[in-house]
């Protein structure tokens, strides 16, 4: 099983969120954060993950059983958003 380096709750939720087709911009007004703060943490995901891009980011928390997304018309809706725990004991 390929080990998943630990997310800030936040970072998973931007994940989530970006996961969901919701804009930078539409994730920064829904948590009160800039722009380009999102897209700091976009970044980060990216490259702790070693992910080519955002999508490539979203499927690999998705794979790992730690974002789980459920879409609805017209609303977002993350059913879980949990970073595994810590795996330093090998």
């Amino acid at each position: 099983m390929v080990s998943i380096p630990r997310l800030t709750e936040r970072e998973i939720q931007i994940a989530a969120m970006s996961g969901c087709g919701l804009s930078e911009k539409e994730i920064a007004a829904r948590i009160s954060i800039s722009p380009n703060t999102v897209r700091v943490h976009v970044e980060n995901i990216k490259r702790r993950l070693g992910a080519k891009n955002k999508t490539h980011a979203v499927a690999i928390l998705i794979a790992a059983n730690i974002i789980c997304l459920k879409h609805e018309v017209g609303q977002v809706d993350v059913l879980q958003a949990t970073s595994p725990p810590d795996s330093q004991s090998k």
